[in-house]
């Protein structure tokens, strides 16, 4: 009698990295100067909602009925530029580059390839542009391809540029369920990568069952990932990102008026903000933002 082994689902890198980066900018936001709290706070609330979609993603892969290595959140680097990757999904035969997001409103996605996000707030209606996720993951995929090729013979180099495309497929995964995506007039292309949340599992066995790939093992698909993971610098990632802001609140700092010698603090006034002497109107001494 042939005996079945459960599919195994392992996560080489589960995410922690995100969800400390959130807690000291709610602790930062708390000393920022008025002028950057409100850029702070959005940051907050887009690295939630990003936690929140890629929670929902995680638990679809861990579901999802078949062998598969996952590395939640990674940053890996070319030289040139860096990609942030949401998820990096090693299955028997095809590799995911997963792009999560975590949107309210309606999608639209036009024949030129451009997303459009249409949503109400507070009674208001808004309708803006954002970055196309299905260029974004194009481009970590090239980035990634670039890595595989550094330092190879010419043989590998002909290899990995005739293989990586078979072997590599991008998906943009949606993971509200209350997102309503209208891509009648998307190129096919474009629609085939744009799926929801529930249903991550059901394409990824799809796609693995059309490829005519040959299946890598368990243990293959370890290798595989841990070589990914070697590439990974998301500590400097996060880091950077909280540096940055450590860096504009520095320019916010409060100074000392040359006149007194008391603090400068930040004010208001008909023209913008300035920092002015604490001692007004004793001293009148100011300063332009």
């Amino acid at each position: 009698m042939k005996l079945f082994r459960k599919p195994e689902v392992l996560i080489l890198k589960e995410d922690h990295l995100a969800k400390d980066y959130l807690d000291n900018l709610e602790e930062l936001v708390k000393k920022a100067p008025e002028p950057l709290q409100m850029k702070i706070k959005k940051e907050i609330e887009l690295v939630r909602a990003g936690i929140i979609g890629e929670n929902k993603i995680l638990f679809e892969l861990k579901n999802c009925g078949m062998d598969m290595v996952v590395l939640h959140d990674i940053s890996i680097s070319d030289g040139q530029e860096m990609a942030q990757i949401d998820f990096y999904v090693i299955t028997p035969k095809i590799n995911f580059m997963i792009e999560c997001k975590n949107l309210y409103g309606d999608i639209v996605v036009n024949h030129k390839g451009e997303f459009i996000r249409k949503y109400e707030l507070f009674g208001k209606k808004y309708r803006e542009g954002f970055y196309s996720p299905v260029t974004q993951n194009q481009r970590h995929l090239q980035i990634l391809k670039n890595i595989k090729l550094q330092n190879q013979s010419i043989a590998t180099r002909f290899i990995v540029e005739r293989s990586f495309d078979d072997f590599h497929k991008s998906l943009i995964v949606l993971a509200n369920p209350q997102t309503i995506i209208h891509d009648k007039y998307a190129k096919k292309e474009i629609k085939e990568q744009i799926i929801r949340a529930d249903q991550l599992g059901q394409t990824i066995k799809r796609i693995n069952k059309e490829s005519k790939e040959l299946k890598s093992n368990l243990n293959e698909m370890v290798k595989k990932g841990q070589r990914i993971l070697e590439l990974d610098q998301n500590n400097d990632f996060y880091k950077r990102k909280y540096q940055q802001f450590l860096k504009e609140i520095e320019t916010y700092q409060i100074d000392v008026c040359p006149r007194c010698g008391h603090k400068l603090i930040y004010r208001k006034g008909r023209y913008g903000a300035f920092l002015g002497c604490s001692q007004y109107p004793l001293c009148k001494f100011t300063k332009n933002l």
